[in-house]
């Protein structure tokens, strides 16, 4: 089974004049690992989250709050890391494409 791990992130670091560059504050709120073949939900994101890392295992296809099926949603390749801005309280719904 294929696994995606997601980590939760507030803050953006700031660089030395307090410009904030695209890369997360650690430490990170949360960590996620979720296993699917069908369409399965995470749990919902903290109220605080703004930014997600998404580390996948396989190929994945996902969806923020709706069911992610392999037409319609963001793809995602095997072993690869993305992030996205992302709204507090929402989830991510993943499916691997074949099942």
């Amino acid at each position: 089974m294929a696994t995606i791990e997601i980590t939760e992130y507030d803050t953006l670091t700031k660089d030395l004049k307090g410009y904030e560059v695209q890369a997360p504050q650690e430490p990170s709120l949360i960590v996620q690992n979720v296993t699917y073949t069908t369409a399965t939900n995470s749990a919902l994101l903290q109220a605080t989250t703004k930014l997600v890392r998404i580390k996948t295992s396989a190929i994945a296809y996902i969806k923020f709050n709706g069911t992610a099926s392999a037409s319609g949603c963001t793809s995602l390749a095997a072993d690869t890391v993305e992030y996205f801005g992302v709204k507090g309280g929402t989830f991510i719904s993943i499916y691997d494409g074949t099942s």
